[in-house]
């Protein structure tokens, strides 16, 4: 880790750590382990896999920066502390912080690894009464957040300072096979014109020679799970004709949709089942 992180940054986190320590050196919490994740929809999905009696699962404000900062901190004093954050592009580019007790999901972010999931994702499509096709509609939504993951990651590699925040999607809807395409100009455009600050002016022949020479194969290392849910979330409404489905509703369905069995299937699961081994602490629910 970085030895000149700001004070500031710092005090973000040091409620959380603080917290822990107290709650360790109490009688009923002397024997909880704290599963540290980046956000509040993290603790919902992650909550339902851990065992009640023996953790808590606790999100750390600020991101990811700040709880590898309160994970790096308190893996110094004791080994009742884990940390799970978003992979992101960590796993393309091969480069992990050094932290102990630090886990990552299987793909690019939580969501992602619940949509690779067909049996979860399907049981969103249920919903809408479109399970029938799955396979095609998981496939359409995955090339055209490709682009938009193409986008994100070189945006990362290059600091170029876009600014993704609540972007929304234009889509064209084929009235036959329902499948939506991507407005790829409008959206660049959009990300240029909302991005002042930008180091880098980005255009789609950049974006698209980008792409061509990374080539990712796994488009779920790609594509951000938001990005993902945005536009299927488009996709259900322009084929069902429903101008009341949200984004909101789409992720709330993918998490009642993914439990313990889908996420026992992860390399995550995996991984922490080694690390409850190697310490003696059994903090995953067991699978009915």
């Amino acid at each position: 880790m970085e030895k000149d992180r700001s004070l500031r940054g710092n005090v973000v986190s040091v409620d959380k750590i603080n917290e822990i320590r107290l709650s360790l050196r109490s009688k009923t919490g002397c024997e909880v382990v704290w599963v540290l994740v980046e956000g509040e929809d993290d603790c919902k999905i992650y909550s339902k896999f851990f065992a009640e009696n023996v953790t808590r699962v606790e999100f750390v404000n600020g991101g990811k920066d700040q709880l590898l900062i309160a994970l790096e901190t308190l893996t110094q004093e004791t080994r009742q502390v884990v940390g799970i954050r978003d992979a992101d592009f960590l796993h393309l580019e091969r480069n992990y912080p050094s932290v102990a007790n630090l886990f990552f999901t299987d793909c690019h972010d939580i969501e992602m690894t619940m949509v690779y999931s067909d049996a979860a994702f399907k049981n969103i499509l249920y919903e809408y009464s479109l399970q029938q096709e799955g396979d095609e509609i998981k496939q359409n939504i995955l090339t055209e957040a490709s682009f938009v993951g193409y986008i994100r990651y070189y945006n990362e590699l290059n600091t170029c300072s876009i600014n993704f925040k609540g972007i929304g999607y234009n889509v064209d809807f084929e009235d036959n096979t329902h499948h939506i395409t991507l407005d790829r100009s409008c959206l660049i455009q959009e990300l240029n014109q909302r991005s002042p600050d930008k180091k880098i002016t980005i255009d789609e022949n950049t974006i698209n020679q980008f792409a061509q020479s990374k080539n990712i194969q796994n488009s779920y290392q790609l594509v951000n799970g938001h990005d993902f849910i945005k536009i299927l979330m488009l996709r259900i409404k322009k084929t069902k004709n429903n101008l009341n489905v949200k984004a909101d509703n789409v992720a709330i369905s993918l998490r009642n949709s993914y439990q313990i069995a889908h996420f026992r299937e992860t390399e995550l699961y995996s991984q922490l089942l080694d690390w409850q081994r190697q310490n003696g602490f059994t903090i995953l629910k067991a699978v009915a």
